[in-house]
């Protein structure tokens, strides 16, 4: 969907389209009308930041085959706290239905954005402009030496056996960590994600000063 520059009725845009859709950096909304709430958009390295509570995705999380439903229905509700859009890729070890999964996530998983893929190149040809970064205990950059931007993808592996070796290998630039000691080897997937997650609204809210 293509959008032309200048001030649109936010009201009147979510009535009439799709709220996922990814938008131009040179659309801009005000408030016409009761109907409408104010709206700022504000920048951060070139990117619009669209504030909470309009229906946009600050960040994408991904979830490279997931195998244990309470720890993604946990991601759902990170995912709903931050206005993140939550993407889970093909085979998962666990059916959207599950049980465990609606527990862990409350009754906030009917209300968490999610998308299920195929496979992670059917995600990344849908979002050809999508910037990933890819979590691993496989390399030496902390995570909060990224520059996180607005629409970011944080792509975590599963639970066992983390992201595959080749995606990690195909975009060393983008590979991040969470520093720890040797005492363990991994963290809790659910944990690990809060913790990159609002590194990345941390980072957003400094910038912005308005979240």
């Amino acid at each position: 969907m293509r959008f032309p520059s200048g001030l649109y009725d936010i009201q009147s845009y979510r009535q009439s389209n799709d709220k996922d859709d990814l938008l131009p950096h040179s659309v801009r909304f005000a408030s016409r009308g009761r109907a409408s709430k104010p709206f700022e958009q504000v920048c951060v390295a070139g990117f619009p930041v669209f504030l909470l509570g309009f229906g946009f995705s600050m960040f994408n999380v991904v979830l490279i085959e997931p195998e244990i439903p309470p720890n993604t229905g946990n991601i759902g509700r990170l995912c709903l706290a931050t206005d993140a859009t939550l993407h889970l890729v093909r085979p998962l070890g666990f059916s959207i239905d599950d049980k465990t999964l609606k527990r862990a996530g409350l009754d906030y998983w009917k209300e968490t954005k999610v998308k299920v893929w195929d496979n992670f190149a059917q995600l990344q040809a849908a979002n050809p402009a999508g910037r990933f970064w890819y979590l691993t205990t496989k390399c030496e950059r902390a995570y909060e030496e990224a520059a996180f931007q607005p629409g970011d993808f944080l792509v975590f592996g599963r639970e066992t056996k983390g992201l595959p070796e080749p995606m990690l290998t195909a975009h060393p630039e983008r590979c991040l960590t969470i520093p720890m000691t040797q005492k363990t080897r991994s963290l809790n997937l659910a944990t690990a994600v809060g913790i990159v997650l609002f590194e990345g609204m941390r980072q957003l809210r400094v910038a912005t000063k308005t979240l």
